[in-house]
This record gives structure tokens, C-alpha cells and sequence, in this order.
């Protein structure tokens, strides 16, 4: 029996050089891709947080992460994810079967740090299956004296449904979050 499971944490305990590690905080650490309840589960895509770098300067924080959009979907060799763009119209059948397509319109990269809940980074998602984000913080925006600088990464996605290409209603989706650590 094939059971692929998608590590939604790629760079889960790795520690670069600089003593850095991205660890997923929020709604589990994995996903998986097995069946047609897992694609329904999933349905409005899933991401991966790579950690690329690091650096800490005695003025600024740099940071580049690569992230990477999946969803789950049926394939000739069963249930899998596929790399998609992070603007991919999203279509499923709700329980009449009606065809809903989620449409999103705004994806947004961001960041603030842990404990502050201050808005660091929003950034626009480019139309890719992935991107590269190099990201520059003040470091007395982001280092508050503790042993680590903690730094969390989401994806908000605004969206728009539909019911049989008939506008819904516009909703904010919001993505589970990564935390940056870098030992000081």
C-alpha cells in the first residue's frame, strides 16, 4: 500500500550554519494525500515553508524563505500533491454537487513576530507553484532580547466562491504558520 504523506515542515529540525530552524506552529504538521477525503480536506491547497538563509547584522534581520503551493488531487497512480500556482482557481462539488469554484484573487505572504502580533511583512504572492521571498527587518523590530529572534511566516489567501458561476460571496482564508528561530 502506497501512503505518500506531504511534510508541510520541509526544513523541519535543520540547522543552518547561522543556528536557524523554520518549525510548523499551527493546524498540525503534516498533510496527507492518500484518498478522495484527504483532496476534500485539502481542497484549498496546502504550502511548504523552506528555510534558505539567514543573516543577523547588528542593525537587520535577513531572511529568505522559498515557498512552495501543493494541492491534492486524483492522478493516474492514485491520490497525490501536485505543485500548482498559489492564484489557482480551486473547483469542487458540495453536497447537492453543485460546482464551487474558489477563485483566489489576493494571496498574501506574512509575518509578524511571536508574541507581538505586529504586521512585519504582506507581501503579494506572485501567480507561480513557487516563489522566493528575501525579506529585510530592522532588527529592533524583531529582537526584544530573548535567546532567539522568532519570526512567523502565513499565507492569507482572499478568495471568491461561486456556485455554478454564480458569484457567493468573498471570503479571507488564512494558512497555517511557520516559525523563523534564529539562536542569537
Amino acid at each position: 500500500m502506497k501512503n505518500f504523506i506531504f511534510l508541510m515542515l520541509i526544513a523541519s529540525n535543520v540547522f543552518g550554519a547561522d543556528n536557524s530552524q523554520i518549525v510548523k506552529v499551527f493546524d498540525g504538521t503534516a498533510a496527507k494525500c492518500v484518498t478522495k477525503q484527504d483532496a476534500n480536506q485539502h481542497k484549498m491547497g496546502v504550502y511548504s515553508l523552506e528555510l534558505i538563509n539567514t543573516k543577523v547584522t547588528e542593525d537587520n534581520v535577513y531572511v529568505t524563505v522559498k515557498m512552495k503551493n501543493f494541492q491534492c488531487k486524483r492522478t493516474f497512480t492514485g491520490y497525490r500533491f501536485v505543485p500548482v500556482s498559489a492564484y489557482q482557481t480551486l473547483e469542487y462539488f458540495d453536497f447537492n454537487q453543485d460546482l464551487i469554484k474558489a477563485k483566489p484573487l489576493r494571496v498574501s505572504f506574512r509575518s509578524y513576530v511571536d508574541g507581538q502580533y505586529d504586521l512585519l511583512t504582506d507581501r503579494l504572492a506572485a501567480d507561480k507553484m513557487e516563489q522566493v521571498f528575501r525579506l529585510k527587518y530592522n532588527r529592533s523590530d524583531v529582537d526584544f532580547g530573548a535567546k532567539t529572534i522568532d519570526i512567523d511566516f502565513w499565507i492569507n489567501k482572499n478568495v471568491a466562491f461561486s456556485r455554478n458561476d454564480v458569484h457567493l460571496f468573498n471570503d479571507s482564508v488564512a494558512f497555517g504558520s511557520y516559525r523563523l528561530k534564529i539562536k542569537k
